[in-house]
């Protein structure tokens, strides 16, 4: 899809994170924070309209898209993402069974996904894995 990125090419990661949970948006916040990785959340959205309306205005490299948000859902503000051809990485998040979404992110061609059961112990492989900057003292996964 145009817009659509698989890595970031230098410098640090600028992500939001979109879910209608306050508590999950500081879960998130938080792990991403004390990764110790040059990595910074450069905004948040409690909705998907908000989500491409932030994207469009704070120019992240990722953006962490709960699959059921309201107002729009995570797959259709990746679909306005794509349409405002926003050069930036969709990852899809889900409370769903890990297969069932990433047989959506696939079928959606979203390239990441995580399942929330999954967020303590894969988010920061996760973004190790698109960032060009992995925390200091680890290694990618």
């Amino acid at each position: 899809m145009s817009g659509s990125r698989t890595k970031i090419d230098a410098g640090p990661l600028r992500l939001l994170i979109a879910d209608d949970s306050g508590a999950i948006r500081t879960i998130l916040r938080q792990l991403i924070s004390s990764s110790g990785a040059n990595w910074v959340v450069c905004g948040e959205s409690p909705d998907g309209q908000d989500a491409v309306t932030k994207c469009a205005e704070l120019h992240p490299n990722a953006v962490l898209l709960d699959l059921s948000l309201p107002l729009l859902s995570g797959l259709d503000a990746v679909k306005a993402i794509h349409r405002e051809k926003l050069s930036l990485i969709p990852i899809l998040m889900s409370a769903q069974d890990p297969d069932v979404l990433r047989r959506i992110a696939a079928a959606a061609q979203v390239p990441y996904s995580i399942s929330k059961s999954m967020l303590i112990e894969g988010l920061i492989p996760l973004l190790q894995s698109i960032s060009p900057q992995a925390p200091s003292g680890r290694e990618a996964a």
